[in-house]
């Protein structure tokens, strides 16, 4: 991806101890003491002078006895969010004394406690800990409400001469649909002094306060504006503004061009990357001859040359599809992911039918993340019907089929290698692998026969991929799943598991020799004995590595009143076989309420599971097709934000 847009900023480390100097309450006790003395001195008067000895002795039995036990009474600051303080001393309850910020000179001020914003000890609907215009930051003292001092980048007059305006925004995902509306998010723009090896206008910077005073760190050292008329130099506009990414109505001075289009504005040797939907920068691109979905040579480090032939022509980049040994690429237009509907987002496809596909996968969605792959359908299996040459139809995300690069020539039934498409099937076919790695050429097909050139064998099934919606899938061995497993199915293929509730049959599956209990390698091949899967910390949990070792674990009947789980094990969906019927035995921890904290790895409730982790989030399961698993006045919301996952989550 781009440098240039790298525009999500984290708060890491940038606040530094410092202290405050001498304590302005011992200079106004010494100066009281004073006083007192010479107004006690002048008064001679019996009364007074008892009153003085009494006082004097209660004082110093005090002083003496806190001397002898080794005691003295703590001062508390911090009466007021603002007022300056010293890190070294103690601060009352609900406050925390703050190191300056970024670096500043100056010194610590009082400021607001407040809990972690991402910490499962907030409920899901809980609002962001600190008031607005404030975000909450960990000081290295403890988390506090950090305060704006001005009002963004564009605001020239609250900050000193030497400093800018940076607007820093905390947005907290939501865990069980992080491509949804975050949980709750908070903002604040601070005064920030450059660091000492600041960088000018145009020069590469990786940090907030990594350019000099008036720019803005976007990647690139750039000029702060609010509308064309704050850009000076010939041929620049504003450009962002409307997104609001670097602070409200903030965006930056550069060349525009018009992504999406054939005339973009830009150079031959240029690519137009949209910063918005409808405004980009031109940015230097390999000059090339290549066509659209032609295969491409990519650059793989910083200078290296391509030849014009084996580079993309205008408007089109040069995107990995798979690495070595045997690297493909194809060339391939530039599309808009952001609006509202994937044929909205496929609109922005130069030439022929294509589908927009977002390389971040969801994660970081922008106006650059997309590409085009151009469109095929389940009649076009077979017939080589996609552009440019080692182009095949295959199914992609979001139950729609496009032309990938990569055409193998292994036949029905002959050995293929499932990790490159360069040695695997046929066009039309794909590579179904067993627990060994060992794959086989087998058909697609469709679980409502439509399309002849897309069907199973006499003792195979048809198992469905995608959503419920989507009548595509895979051909495989048709198998009886008493206990999960059919000892008649091919070796090292004997798990047995049916896909939908009702299904009497199930479809031969990868299975091994290794023990229940035992480690497995991997969730995506299972090697587990028969009737048991694989299952790493990221199923039950969502979190960490995916492709990590797991543990071999007894099968379930999801949602079933006997589930066949020992004890108070849980039965829990699984994400390696997108069953509905079929899942995993996960150990019961505490019982939780919807979305609050529980034991990181077990079940929080009876149909619930705990995703995250130290502590996580209760998040409870339901099958898309009929809500089961839900109380009434739930719905079952797709997981991932994809109805390509046959179960979701209640809400």
């Amino acid at each position: 991806m781009l440098k240039r847009f790298n525009v999500c900023v984290a708060i890491v480390a940038v606040f530094a101890f410092t202290s405050c100097g001498e304590d302005d309450k011992d200079k106004n006790n010494a100066s009281n003491n004073a006083s007192n003395n010479a107004s006690n001195n002048d008064s001679n008067n019996t009364s007074n002078n008892t009153s003085n000895n009494k006082s004097n002795n209660a004082s110093n039995n005090k002083s003496n006895n806190d001397s002898n036990n080794g005691t003295t009474t703590p001062v508390e600051q911090c009466e007021a969010a603002g007022d300056t303080c010293d890190v070294s001393k103690t601060t009352k309850t609900g406050f925390v004394c703050v190191p300056p910020v970024l670096g500043d000179e100056g010194e610590a001020t009082c400021a607001i406690a407040c809990t972690d914003p991402n910490s499962a000890e907030l409920a899901a609907d809980a609002p962001y800990p600190c008031s607005s215009g404030q975000i909450c930051v960990d000081s290295g003292a403890g988390f506090a409400c950090l305060r704006s001092d001005c009002s963004g980048p564009l605001d020239d007059t609250s900050c000193a001469a030497t400093e800018t305006c940076i607007t820093i925004n905390d947005v907290v995902a939501d865990p069980a649909n992080p491509d949804g509306a975050p949980l709750r998010q908070g903002s604040a723009s601070v005064c920030t002094t450059p660091a000492a090896d600041a960088v000018g206008l145009g020069e590469d910077c990786t940090t907030l306060n990594g350019c000099t005073a008036g720019l803005i760190c976007t990647g690139t050292c750039t000029q702060p504006c609010g509308d064309d008329a704050a850009c000076t130099a010939d041929g620049e506009g504003c450009i962002g503004e409307e997104t609001d990414t670097l602070g409200v109505g903030v965006g930056f001075c550069e060349a525009k061009c018009t992504p999406f289009v054939a005339d973009s504005g830009c150079a031959t040797a240029e690519l137009c990357v949209a910063v918005t939907s409808t405004e980009g920068i031109c940015l230097p691109t390999l000059e090339g001859t290549l066509p659209a979905y032609a295969g491409c040579t990519a650059q793989t480090m910083e200078g290296q040359v391509i030849p014009a032939a084996e580079s993309c022509g205008p408007g089109l980049r040069c995107i990995g599809i798979q690495g070595d040994p045997n690297p493909l690429s194809m060339c391939l237009p530039t599309c808009d992911p952001t609006l509202a509907t994937p044929d909205a987002q496929s609109a922005t496809c130069e030439g022929v039918a294509a589908h927009c596909f977002d390389l971040s996968g969801g994660d970081d969605t922008r106006p650059n993340s997309g590409v085009c792959f151009a469109s095929c359908e389940a009649a076009d299996y077979g017939s080589n019907t996609c552009p440019e040459t080692g182009n095949a139809c295959t199914p992609l995300s979001g139950d729609r089929h496009a032309c990938f690069p990569g055409v193998g020539t292994a036949d029905l039934g002959e050995a293929c290698n499932s990790d490159d498409r360069t040695l695997g099937c046929k066009e039309g076919l794909t590579c179904a692998v067993d627990s060994t790695g060992t794959g086989t050429c087998v058909s697609f097909c469709e679980p409502n026969p439509m399309n002849s050139n897309v069907v199973c064998q006499a003792d195979e099934a048809c198992s469905a991929i995608g959503s419920v919606t989507f009548n595509f899938g895979i051909c495989g061995k048709v198998c009886s799943p008493t206990n999960y497993a059919d000892a008649n199915c091919p070796a090292n293929l004997q798990n047995c598991t049916t896909a939908k509730v009702g299904d009497t049959e199930g479809l031969c599956s990868a299975s091994g020799n290794i023990a229940l209990g035992d480690s497995c390698p991997s969730i995506q091949n299972n090697t587990c004995v028969n009737g048991d899967t694989c299952v790493n910390d990221w199923m039950r949990a969502l979190e960490g590595d995916f492709e990590s070792a797991g543990q071999c674990t007894k099968q379930c009947d999801l949602f079933a009143a006997d589930t066949g789980c020992e004890g108070t094990d849980v039965c829990a969906p699984s994400l390696a076989n997108l069953s509905e019927t079929t899942g995993y035995c996960i150990e019961r921890g505490a019982d939780a309420a919807v979305g609050m904290a529980c034991e990181a790895n077990k079940a929080c409730g009876p149909t619930s599971t705990c995703l995250g982790s130290a502590p996580g989030q209760c998040i409870p399961w339901c099958l898309l097709s009929d809500g089961t698993g839900c109380e009434q006045g739930q719905n079952c919301m797709p997981l991932f934000g994809s109805a390509a996952v046959p179960f979701g989550f209640c809400q």
